[in-house]
Order: structure tokens, then C-alpha cells, then sequence
């Protein structure tokens, strides 16, 4: 658009925002003006995508989880160089605030939780930006996840009211409703659409996300009838199936909406998909070829019996033309070999719910195991990797037998699952199995999120790596020059500023600049081992305390992330975390030598400011249990060093940029299986292992009368629900901290170390998303770049 045609718009959405003038409005109604001008620019290049893809084969990504953060800067930086300097220049004169007034007012999207939300924004941009057609599905939650608060060390939950001022992209779609029926009711599920543009690009792709609404949402009869509550009942039914992500699923209750909650994205999912062409008309082969799903995780599963039972029911396929339709559209992602994390499903929640898709389930659970006998399977076997055993529906196994491909997401992970996790499976179907390690997004993690870095990498090499990020290998060839590795050292530095100005606004902890900013974030959980992270905490407080006046690098340990409601360890390790902080942060003997912050409610717009201002990358998850992780790559693409097992994508990491530039530490596991570890023997052989655990105890660190510290403790030694530290916290824990002793050391040699940082940065080619998305595209999905003029 051109100037005037700006200035129009920003005046006119402002007039609909807001009955006030430009001076009285709400920042609010700014940004949502501001947001709906770059929608009305993006309108076009929108309706002509959609034309582009309709001539060809679409891709359908399903997720639960989209972790978009905030939209603003990202679609203003999508429109162009000028374009974004024009609207830069004309917001200070229209609405009397500052563009970044607006982006930091904007809310993050309460849409995802952690990685695999994450991965999935990361992949809509970069398909986008590809010209991969793509859309991607979802749901709208109310209240997201849940907004953490952090109240005397405890972690509450509370809902995360991202919608309260509006929702400032999401636009709603009454006339493409879809009836979604359950065993004995209907709901509605309205769509709303975001949009996502590609970076220096025509396309414009659709995420869809589907809120549960009432059919009748008052019934007037009860009413009148003085039945008040159950006037509304349908209604509160259907809002609370899209009000949270995740709801607690401890009890029956929990795990019923948790179901239903599936179900219901699934089937509106697949009956927009399926009315967007005739099926019936199509020849077999165009049928086949008409589109392909992506299942992300689990959680999306139940659309393949689903898939079939409308194919059956509602359109009169047969179930061998179903499944053959069903073998060729579904595909099938597994993030982690954490049986936690593979889905079960009671039967009697199944038939609770939809009892149709049931019957389908028994009914490919009965064809794989036939097809298992025939191909000599015995029965041990074959009720292995049943679909069904028990009472108990495997979600993963559906998956498996009728996906067209199954993938893992890093190397190490895809082998796992080949060699050990599902050998049954990947022998049983060789070719199924793939790998496709994940990627992030420069354009969210390093453009957006470390704007020096980006105008210094232009001035290095040209702007050519931000569309074609293998261009960042030119950063290698002057990794030596003296004047680059002087800036680079200069901008992480004021990144470091930045982030101590944010968490003393935010926390009122100051953090020195000039510390070494050590961060781990990511979700709270036992195998991710922010205890250990931890116990090397306590372990340098008490040196220091030991010793006040011993001249060392000041630390500054920081922690980002939130435990799932129901996990009370996990709300432990948060507990020990914050006691940690509220003892050193004031005690005078250790001053500013080191510094402890956990960040209260952690999300997209933190991360930002969290990895371009990294020193060290905690990666430090027993080894195994990480599928990949995608921390470590924003880290990583900011310039910043690894601390990590050799595990996920850390191995990748490790070779693309040498483990010599970064520090691996941790035992393999085969040498864990073959120690023979006793966690009760190392405290009595290793004093670093009995300081750790008496930590937990000895009165220093205050549990509020809770207990938590003292089941830490028993998970540790006296674990009555499974193996004493099935972690391998303490069987690491020196080795741990002795890695983290050389860090402090190497620190010092700052020509050294921001080389090894720098070359980090250069070497971080490989894990973007845009790699990612078109390995997806050419490899399982078998669609066609569609770059729209």
C-alpha cells in the first residue's frame, strides 16, 4: 500500500476501535487498529494464495498446540523493509505512540505450551515463506494453558487472559460452521483464521483454530422453569472443552475432556477438509493424491478412525476403500519415546464419547492383527503392537500401522525408535520410518528477537541469509577477523543490558551484565534435570560462602518454564529452584558474584530476549529421553555456546559446530545401563552427590511446610513408584559440575570464548525450519512450492 493509502487505513480502523479521539483511545484499540491495517494489506496476497492452492495438492498440519507469541512485529516485518519503515514512521504521527509502544503491549497467544507448540508456529512461518501449501488446525483456547504465577516459591495457575483486550488476528467465520456430534449431544465449532505471511514473499497461509459453541446455547423452557443452571448447561459444557489446553487429566473427569477435547478438533477438522471437494467424483488416484495430513504428537490420532467412520457412515466408502484413503493421507510424528507422553485411552472413555469411532478402532485393530499373522508375527507379538489390549486404546500404534510415514525429529531420536523404542513396528514396516530433525524460525528467533545481531549479519554478508539461511555459513570465513568478533561481543553485551533492565523491572533483581548469563528454559520435568542444574547452584553457593573474597566469574542462573498441574515433582523442582533464589539473591556475602531468577510465567516474547543475550545453552537432559529439543537452536543461532549431554539434536549440534566449541558433558546410555548405578552407594562414595541430596533436608532451603523437598529426596533415594534417580542426576552430577568449572575458567579468555560463540552462530544453518518444512513437503507430503505473484 502505498503512503496515503496507510494513513487512511490507520485512521479509519482507529475510528472503529476506539469512540474516543486518537489521544483519549486505549493502547488497545491502537494496536488493534494497527493490527487490522497490516490484515488489509496482507487481504490480497491472502485471497490469491488461496486460489494458488487450490490447484494442487494441500498439506494439512494438525496440532494442539500453536505457540505463536505475539504477531505484530513479525507480520510488520513480512510486509517489507519499506513498507515497515513507512508504518514506523506513521503510527508516532497518528497515534501518538511508538510502534514498539504497541509490540510490547500486544499479548502472547495462549495457544501452546512448550516445544511441540512452538515447533508448530515455527512451521507455519517457514511454509509460508516457502511457498509450501500449507493450513494449519487448532484450537482456540479461552484461557490458554495457564498464566503461572510464582507465590512464596510456589507455583499457582491462573487462566491467561491473552483475549482480554480482543482478539487482535483471529477473525471469525459463522458461515463455515461445522456441526460436530458426539454420542449424545452436537456442539458447534466455529472457526477463526490467522494469518500467516511468508518473509519477502506473495504468500499468505491459514491457521484455522475451532472454538466449541452450543448448539442451543439458552434453553428458554428450563429457564422459565426457574432451572437457571441448566438453562446455560449446554453451553458451559461446550465453552469448557476450548477453554484450557491440557485440562488436568488425574482424574476421570479430567481425562473425559481431555478426550473430548481431541475429538472434537479432530472431527471438525476433517469434515472442513472434507467439503473443500467431491471425493465421491474423484478417480482412486486423485483421492489418494487430494491432500496429506500431519499429525503432530498423539494428541490429533483419533482423526484417522474418525477419518474412516465418515468416509464409511456419511459418504458410503467401504472400509478397505477408508483405510487405503486413510494409509495414504495420514502421516505421523513422534516427539518422544517417554511412554508418559505416548497416549492411552481407556475404552470406557472412548465408547463415553463416540462410540461409532470406537467400532472403527476394534475394527483396524482386528485388520493389523491379521496382517501381523500373516506376515509370521506370533501372537506375543502381535499383542505387543495391538491397537487395543485391556481396556486400553494405544494411540501411538494407530498411529504407526496406519500412517503413510512415521517420523522422529533428530537423528539420535529416529534411531532410537528404529533400534529399540518401536523395533516391532519399524521392522514390521521398514519403510514407514524416516527422520526429519526440527527446525526453528530466524525470522522469529533471531530477526525479531536480536535486531542488532541481524543489521550486523546484513552488514557481514548481505541480507540473503534471512530467505536462504544456508547463506550463514559465510560467517565462518570471519570468524578470525578481529573488528567482527569485537561487534558481535558489543551487541551480546547490550542484549545482556537489555535482559537485566527487563528482569529488574519485572522481578527487581539486578543481574550484572558482565556474569555469565547461564539459562535453562524450557518445561519443568524431571528428565529435562533442572534439579541438577540446581544442586551445582547450591554447590557454588556454598564455595562462595566458604570463601567470599576468591576472586571468580560472577554467574548469573536463570530459569524459564512451567510445570503441567498436575505434576507435583516437577512443582518441587520449581520450589527448590525459587528457595535457591530467595536465599543467595539476599545473602551480602555473595553480592554480585551470583544470581538466581526463575522467570515467572514464561512464554515467546521471554524467550526472545532469553537467547540472544545467552552466554551458556543449558541442554542437559539424560540422555535418551530429549527427543530433540529446539531451545538449543535458537540458542545456538544467537551465538551461544551448549552446555549439554550428547543427546536430541545437541548431537547435531555438537557436529555441526564441533564439540571443541561447546561443552559436552554426561554419560551414554549404554554406559548408564551397564553401571549397575546405586544412588545410595554414590552418596556414600561422592561427596558432591551427599551435599546435593542433604540439600534438600538439611534446613537451609525451606519447603513452606509442603514436603515437596523431602519426596525430591525419596525420588532420589527412596523412590517407592519407580527406580531410585531414574534420572541420573546425582550418577552425572560431577561431571556436571566439573564441565561447569572449565566454563567459568574458559570465560575469562574472552577472545576465545565469543570466537567459540560466534562460530556457533555461523554454523547454525541447518536447524532452521525452512529446512525442515521442505523435507516434510518433498519427502512425506508429496506436494508442490506454490510461489504466488
Amino acid at each position: 500500500m502505498d503512503k496515503q493509502t496507510w494513513i487512511n487505513n490507520l485512521m479509519a480502523t482507529m475510528y472503529l476501535e476506539s469512540t474516543k479521539s486518537v489521544d483519549e483511545a486505549s493502547m488497545a484499540a491502537k494496536a488493534r487498529a494497527l493490527a487490522t491495517c497490516i490484515r488489509i494489506a496482507f487481504h490480497d496476497r491472502r485471497i490469491r494464495t488461496h486460489r494458488a492452492y487450490e490447484k494442487g495438492k494441500i498439506a494439512c498440519y494438525m496440532s494442539l498446540e500453536y505457540l505463536i507469541g505475539k504477531s505484530l512485529k513479525t507480520h510488520l516485518q513480512a510486509l517489507g523493509p519499506a513498507e515497515e519503515a513507512l508504518v514506523r514512521e506513521l503510527v508516532p504521527e497518528l497515534y501518538g505512540v511508538e510502534v514498539e509502544d504497541l509490540f510490547r503491549f500486544e499479548p502472547d497467544a495462549g495457544l501452546g505450551n512448550g516445544g511441540l507448540g512452538r515447533l508448530a508456529a515455527c512451521f507455519m512461518d517457514a511454509a509460508a515463506t516457502k511457498g509450501v501449501p500449507l493450513r494449519g488446525y487448532g484450537l482456540r483456547y479461552e484461557k490458554g494453558m495457564f498464566a503461572q504465577k510464582i507465590e512464596d516459591g510456589f507455583q499457582v495457575e491462573v487462566g491467561d487472559e491473552w483475549l482480554k483486550d480482543g482478539d487482535m488476528w483471529g477473525r471469525r467465520h459463522d458461515d463455515e460452521m461445522v456441526p460436530v456430534h458426539f454420542k449424545d449431544f452436537t456442539l458447534k465449532a466455529i472457526p477463526y483464521d490467522y494469518i500467516v505471511p511468508g518473509y519477502e514473499t506473495n504468500n499468505v497461509n491459514r491457521l484455522r483454530l475451532w472454538r466449541a459453541e452450543a448448539m442451543n446455547d439458552f434453553d428458554f423452557q428450563k429457564f422459565n422453569n426457574f432451572d437457571y443452571l441448566g438453562a446455560v448447561s449446554e453451553r458451559a459444557l461446550a465453552e469448557n472443552i476450548t477453554r484450557v489446553l491440557y485440562p488436568n487429566d488425574a482424574r476421570r473427569e479430567g481425562q473425559l475432556l481431555r478426550f473430548m477435547q481431541q475429538y472434537f478438533f479432530a472431527q471438525a477438522t476433517l469434515r472442513d477438509l472434507l467439503r473443500q471437494g467431491d471425493l465421491k467424483s474423484m478417480t482412486p488416484a486423485d483421492r489418494l493424491n487430494a491432500l496429506a495430513i500431519q499429525l503432530n504428537d498423539t494428541h490429533p490420532v483419533i482423526a484417522i478412525p474418525e477419518g474412516i467412520r465418515i468416509l464409511m457412515d456419511e459418504l458410503g466408502f467401504s472400509f478397505e476403500e477408508a483405510l487405503q484413503i486413510a494409509e495414504h493421507v495420514f502421516n505421523y510424528t513422534n516427539h518422544t519415546i517417554l511412554q508418559e507422553a505416548m497416549e492411552k485411552w481407556p475404552v470406557a472413555i472412548v465408547e463415553d464419547v463416540c462410540p461409532d469411532t470406537l467400532a472403527v478402532i476394534y475394527r483396524l485393530n482386528d485388520h493389523y492383527a491379521r496382517l501381523m499373522r500373516e506376515r509370521g508375527l506370533d501372537e506375543s507379538a502381535v499383542r505387543k503392537m495391538a491397537i487395543v489390549d485391556k481396556g486400553t486404546i494405544y494411540m501411538a500404534h494407530l498411529g504407526i500401522h496406519v500412517a503413510s510415514k512415521v517420523n522422529g525429529v533428530a537423528e539420535l531420536h529416529t534411531r532410537i525408535l528404529k533400534e529399540r523404542e518401536l523395533k516391532n513396528f519399524s521392522d514390521l514396516y521398514p519403510d514407514k520410518f524416516m527422520n526429519v530433525t526440527n527446525g526453528v524460525t530466524p525470522r522469529r528467533f533471531l530477526m525479531a528477537a536480536n535486531p542488532l545481531l541481524s543489521e550486523a549479519i546484513d552488514d557481514w554478508i548481505g541480507s540473503g541469509w534471512r530467505t536462504d539461511f544456508s547463506e550463514l555459513a559465510k560467517l565462518k570465513d570471519l570468524a578470525d577477523d578481529e573488528a567482527v568478533i569485537d561487534r558481535f561481543k558489543s551487541i551480546k553485551r547490550q542484549n545482556k543490558v537489555r535482559l537485566a533492565e527487563r528482569i529488574e523491572e519485572a522481578f527487581g533483581v539486578l543481574v550484572n551484565p558482565d556474569s555469565i548469563y547461564d539459562i535453562q528454559i524450557k518445561r519443568i520435568h524431571e528428565y529435562k534435570r533442572q534439579l541438577m542444574y540446581g544442586f551445582y547452584i547450591h554447590h557454588l553457593y556454598k564455595e562462595i560462602k566458604a570463601d567470599p573474597t576468591r576472586a571468580r566469574t560472577p554467574r548469573t542462573c536463570i530459569f524459564g518454564g512451567k510445570s503441567a498441574p498436575g505434576y507435583h515433582r516437577a512443582k518441587g523442582i520449581i520450589k527448590y529452584i525459587t528457595e535457591l533464589a530467595r536465599v543467595i539473591n539476599n545473602d551480602p556475602d555473595v553480592g554480585d558474584q551470583l544470581k538466581v531468577v526463575f522467570i515467572e510465567n514464561y512464554d515467546v516474547s521471554w524467550a526472545e530476549l532469553l537467547v540472544s543475550a545467552a552466554d551458556v545453552s543449558e541442554q542437559i537432559s539424560t540422555v535418551g529421553k530429549e527427543a530433540s529439543g529446539t531451545g538449543n537452536m535458537k540458542f545456538m543461532m544467537n551465538g551461544t555456546v551448549t552446555l549439554g549431554t550428547m543427546d536430541g539434536a545437541n548431537i547435531e549440534i555438537f557436529e555441526e559446530a564441533g564439540a571443541e566449541n561447546n561443552y559436552v558433558f554426561g554419560s551414554s546410555v549404554e554406559e548408564m545401563e551397564a553401571s549397575g548405578y546405586d544412588p545410595v552407594v554414590r552418596c556414600g562414595e561422592d561427596p558432591l552427590a551427599k551435599e546435593a541430596v542433604d540439600s534438600l533436608t538439611d534446613g537451609l532451603l525451606d519447603d513452606g511446610g509442603s514436603f515437596k523437598f523431602l519426596d525430591l529426596r525419596d525420588a532420589l533415594m527412596d523412590n517407592k513408584s519407580g527406580p531410585n534417580d531414574e534420572y541420573y542426576i546425582l550418577y552425572d552430577l560431577r561431571n556436571y559440575i566439573a564441565t561447569q568449572n572449565r566454563i567459568e575458567e574458559d570465560f575469562r579468555d574472552e577472545k576465545s570464548w565469543y570466537r567459540k560463540s560466534f562460530w556457533n552462530m555461523a554454523c547454525a544453518s541447518k536447524f532452521t525450519a525452512d529446512r525442515s518444512i521442505m523435507t516434510y513437503a518433498n519427502m512425506i507430503w508429496n506436494v508442490q512450492e506454490q510461489v504466488v505473484r
